[in-house]
């Protein structure tokens, strides 16, 4: 990425993930080049699958409330887990604490998000549990977009 010359490459010239983390989330500065060269290509190429789209569309965006970007969707869900339960996943993902604590602090806590969204939805339980009940909203959005208004 040119944003960074060659600090965030490996020694074939791609893109290092770990370096570039290490860097945007120490670094403000540094996240907001990266949001400033992404973000406008995600949200192009989002609206456009969006525009292609038929049905409900759920769309997975994780700096929506933080980028302002809520009045792009219909309708908001915000999944909410415990601190302890997000920093295991992530730990069982391969990110070390530090790492995953740097990443949550430079999000919106979830009280402010929550105050935001249409929905809350908890994920303290399983992975079926989680999904069950994500099917439950998706089958009642698809019967409010069907539905005569």
């Amino acid at each position: 990425m040119r944003a960074f010359g060659g600090r965030v490459l490996d020694s074939d010239g791609r893109l290092d993930r770990a370096k570039l983390s290490a860097e945007v989330f120490v670094k403000p500065a540094a996240r907001r080049r990266l949001e400033a060269a992404t973000h406008p290509i995600i949200m192009r190429e989002l609206r456009r699958l969006i525009g292609r789209a038929r049905g409900v569309v759920v769309a997975d965006v994780p700096l929506l409330f933080e980028k302002r970007l809520a009045n792009e969707f219909d309708f908001t869900i915000l999944v909410t887990a415990p601190r302890a339960a997000r920093l295991a996943r992530l730990k069982r993902r391969g990110l070390a604490a530090a790492e995953a604590l740097r990443r949550m602090k430079a999000q919106l806590s979830d009280a402010v998000k929550a105050r935001r969204a249409d929905v809350v939805v908890p994920n303290a339980g399983s992975k079926t549990e989680f999904l069950r009940r994500v099917g439950q909203y998706h089958a009642a959005l698809t019967l409010l977009q069907q539905s005569p208004t």
